[in-house]
């Protein structure tokens, strides 16, 4: 699922150059390559975000389609896109990363987290311990 689509990049970024970055002939925007560009940064989120969040990610908050435009924007150069753009991108995912590792929170609105499993007995992610008791302790061994 792409957090973003063809009109969200059009809305932040110049047509001309989405022209540019997709069609050899510079006549309109290419569909597919914008498609593929979102999936493939849709993808990339997913990735950072999955040890925190269940996927798919819904709602999706506005700062996930940003930074998939950015992410996909900066894909889109065959060649040196330019401090500009790679910075965003660079941005982007430093800022996911935090998301991941709950530095950053996406709000009470945002994405379900994933739910620890509780065990059966009810805690919360904690470490549990199950073992047998001991054959040898201090008091067994009392006088060896």
């Amino acid at each position: 699922m792409a957090y973003a689509a063809k009109q969200d990049m059009l809305d932040r970024f110049d047509s001309q150059e989405l022209i540019d970055l997709t069609d050899d002939d510079g006549l309109a925007i290419d569909d597919v390559e914008i498609d593929t560009a979102l999936t493939d940064a849709s993808d990339l989120i997913d990735s950072i975000l999955a040890v925190r969040y269940a996927l798919p990610l819904a709602p999706v908050p506005n700062v996930l389609t940003t930074f998939t435009c950015d992410i996909a924007r900066y894909e889109l150069y065959d060649e040196d896109p330019g401090e500009h753009v790679k910075d965003k991108r660079d941005f982007a995912i430093k800022q996911l990363e935090k998301y991941a590792a709950g530095k950053l929170d996406f709000g009470p609105d945002g994405p379900a987290k994933n739910d620890p499993d509780p065990g059966a007995d009810g805690a919360t992610g904690s470490p549990q311990h199950c073992a047998p008791d001991p054959i040898f302790s201090r008091d067994t061994l009392k006088g060896f």
